[in-house]
């Protein structure tokens, strides 16, 4: 009834998934670093190139988790566990309202800039 081999077949499962979700928690910690600078926005040019490159993976990593979750399991069995996904799409949508907010956030200190400047007296030039 309990066959150690059986026994070791799920601890060894076990190990795997967490890795699995270990894998994920790390990606998506990585694309969030690599975002932070966009809320700061006095940001050189290092940075610039920092955010673009976190712009990318979370393009690639969003697009890879959506073919995994969606498209291969349509076509066939999944072979990621339900934690994993989980993990991932909530690294999604938390990648998303940070990209959006973050976004929105410079658009409007960017029009506030704009509305400072044009209420500001001028001088006449002579």
């Amino acid at each position: 009834m309990n066959d150690p081999s059986l026994n070791e077949r799920k601890k060894q499962l076990r190990i795997q998934e967490w890795k699995g979700i270990t894998t994920e928690i790390m990606k998506w910690g990585l694309i969030l670093w690599l975002l932070f600078p966009l809320s700061r926005l006095t940001a050189g040019r290092y940075m610039l190139v920092r955010v673009l490159i976190g712009i990318l993976l979370f393009i690639i990593f969003a697009g890879k988790t959506f073919y995994d979750t969606v498209i291969m399991s349509a076509i066939r069995q999944r072979r990621t566990s339900l934690k994993e996904d989980l993990v991932s799409f909530l690294g999604m949508i938390l990648g998303a309202m940070l990209l959006v907010g973050l976004v929105l956030l410079m658009f409007a200190m960017l029009i506030a800039t704009w509305q400072e400047q044009i209420s500001q007296p001028q001088d006449p030039v002579y």
